[in-house]
């Protein structure tokens, strides 16, 4: 489970969302429980990638960088 503020990475890319495996975020609201986050990502000049912020990842979808 992860907390809020928690930065991660997805496991995979998301070329739907703008999105790579590269590409670092925050978490900023969990969702049912722990079963779905919202995260902030940011692209390589650091603007948010709003395609993914209005996405919800499940815990499978994530790998914890930083807490």
């Amino acid at each position: 489970m992860f907390n809020l503020y928690d930065v991660v990475r997805t496991k995979k890319d998301y070329p739907e969302l703008s999105l790579t495996k590269e590409n670092t975020g925050t978490i900023v609201d969990i969702l049912s429980n722990g079963k779905a986050y919202t995260v902030e990502f940011l692209d390589k000049n650091n603007d948010t990638i709003e395609e993914a912020l209005f996405t919800e990842f499940g815990e499978n979808d994530l790998i914890l960088i930083e807490n």
